[in-house]
């Protein structure tokens, strides 16, 4: 008895066949350190960014301003940004009082 072709097998007047074996998919890319941006800046290869989600940390390795360059939520962040210098200045006073 010769050897048996699943049924949609191209090769069924073959005598043989071969399985290919699918390995596991790689596991994802660790999650980027810390300065990985500020070194993609440096090669001038930057990816954008969400500011709202970036943490203050960054501003260890990148100036606010250079952020905002690349900001995809850059209208929305400077909305938040003067809603909150508006509600420290009324604290501000508010203290003072």
């Amino acid at each position: 008895m010769g050897p048996t072709h699943p049924p949609n097998s191209p090769s069924r007047s073959h005598a043989t066949w071969r399985v290919s074996a699918f390995r596991r998919a790689p596991p994802p890319p660790a999650l980027p350190r810390p300065n990985s941006w500020a070194q993609a800046l440096e090669a001038g290869k930057a990816p954008k960014i969400y500011l709202q989600r970036t943490h203050e940390k960054t501003l260890n390795f990148a100036t606010l301003s250079k952020l905002r360059e690349y900001a995809l939520d850059g209208a929305e962040a400077d909305e938040v940004m003067t809603k909150l210098a508006k509600m420290r200045e009324k604290l501000e006073r508010s203290l003072e009082s």
